[in-house]
């Protein structure tokens, strides 16, 4: 999350555009690009760590992904941002979750596997 904060930061100081109200700070939507990543990490928990069933899973999903759909047309109907300030949080939020989710599962498990000291996990050859 602190990631997708500096993230945040950094989109908004370099695209500079103004929302429908003139005021600063428009692009990208920062509250879709928090919930995106923070509901985004939570339903790859629960698909991964869950023993549950899968009607269990997708409805866990199914309820994380509503509070995203729910801000982003609040911060449209209250005229906060334009419809592509929210698809630039929306898609930026979900490439950075990506990214992130990748560097965890691909990165650092394989540095995990090559580190000195450590048994190798190899199966064994026939």
């Amino acid at each position: 999350m602190a990631g997708a904060g500096a993230l945040q930061w950094l989109a908004k100081t370099a695209a500079g555009r103004d929302r429908p109200n003139l005021a600063p700070w428009g692009f990208p939507s920062g509250h879709v690009l928090s919930l995106v990543v923070f509901f985004g990490l939570m339903i790859y928990l629960i698909a991964m760590a869950s023993s549950r069933r899968r009607r269990w899973r997708a409805l866990a999903c199914l309820v994380a992904a509503i509070p995203v759909v729910v801000v982003a047309f609040s911060r449209l109907y209250l005229d906060k941002h334009w419809l592509s300030d929210l698809a630039g949080g929306l898609t930026i939020g979900a490439a950075y979750l990506l990214l992130a989710i990748w560097v965890v599962e691909v990165v650092l498990t394989r540095a995990d596997e090559a580190a000195p000291g450590l048994p190798e996990t190899r199966e064994p050859s026939t």
